[in-house]
């Protein structure tokens, strides 16, 4: 029987539906800067976090945001190292 809304566009996954909150949130200036970011790329980062913890479920969004800091702060050690060359 049909539900009342379409499950094709719903997201199957925890990781899936943290990218489409996250990328709703408004964002000031500063946050804007640093989202450049790929969501698949801090997906995968906070994958990785969850595996080394042991697999063990309820911190996906604590993993996610360790995930989002990490790959910040990597980006921008990389470009403090492109703008010193």
């Amino acid at each position: 029987m049909p539900t009342a809304r379409s499950d094709k566009g719903l997201k199957n996954t925890k990781t899936e539906a943290l990218v489409a909150i996250t990328s709703a949130l408004p964002r000031p200036a500063k946050m804007e800067r640093l989202r450049s970011v790929p969501a698949e790329q801090v997906a995968e980062r906070a994958y990785a976090i969850f595996e080394a913890r042991g697999r063990q479920h309820g911190n996906d969004l604590e993993d996610w945001l360790q995930a989002e800091r990490e790959l910040h702060v990597s980006q921008t050690a990389e470009g403090r190292r492109h703008n010193v060359a």
